[in-house]
């Protein structure tokens, strides 16, 4: 199969999931038109995970706000398995509800910008299973060699996406949705993809997932080995 026949094998498998989900049509248009937007940037680069980051990087770059340019983020990620053909990492991502039609409606304390959040969150108390997330997280970072500096900025992600889980279940849904919220407040693409990382990391601890700490220390050999994210020392 050519490029351009996987290309649209892809989409269309998207589009069908996003209408068996309740999308409407107006939504499937906008996400359609944002994917092929994406595949446009790819043209006949090979796929791999840095073509496909560009491409998504490229066509954000080109969204008149934010909220385009989060939506156009969220594409790529919920596309990316079509196109590759993974399609046992779409029903993950379908039994964690990513292709759920509505918007989650994310509660954050009002503040000014990023250091005023932090500051804000940092002086809330927080609830039993809150602190042992929190907890279990670090002491994993702990285990695994990280600097105090490094844990201390992961901490301090980990009780920003806390915060905006106060409220919500804590499933797959409200946490991709609580992340697009916090990174909205994330200006530079450094400091969005260590962001990112992070709230990778935090999501077994904040389920209280036994495998947490293992998932970490695989995430955290991945990085050294020359993957994404923050390294140890960030």
């Amino acid at each position: 199969m050519d490029a351009h026949a996987r290309f649209s094998e892809a989409l269309a498998a998207y589009q069908d999931i996003l209408e068996r989900h309740g999308h409407g049509r107006a939504e499937i248009y906008k996400k359609s038109h944002l994917a092929r937007c994406i595949l446009g940037q790819l043209k006949d680069a090979e796929l791999d995970n840095t073509a496909y980051r560009q491409a998504i990087d490229a066509v954000r770059e080109t969204m008149p706000d934010p909220a385009s340019g989060e939506l156009c983020r969220r594409v790529g990620r919920e596309f990316h398995p079509f196109l590759c053909g993974d399609m046992e990492a779409v029903r993950r991502l379908a039994e964690a509800g990513a292709y759920r039609r509505g918007e989650i409606r994310v509660e954050l304390p009002p503040h000014q910008d990023l250091d005023d959040l932090i500051r804000i969150c940092r002086g809330r108390e927080l609830n039993d299973s809150e602190h042992l997330a929190i907890s279990d997280y670090t002491y994993a970072l702990q285990v695994q060699g990280l600097s105090e500096a490094a844990i201390q900025n992961r901490a301090t992600i980990a009780l920003l996406l806390l915060v905006g889980m106060h409220v919500l279940p804590r499933d797959g849904n409200h946490y991709r949705a609580v992340v697009d919220r916090l990174l909205q407040l994330f200006t530079q693409d450094k400091s969005r993809d260590y962001f990112l990382a992070v709230a990778r990391e935090f999501f077994g601890f904040m389920l209280g997932n036994p495998d947490a700490s293992v998932a970490l220390s695989q995430d955290l050999s991945r990085i050294a080995a020359g993957g994404d994210g923050g390294g140890r020392n960030d």
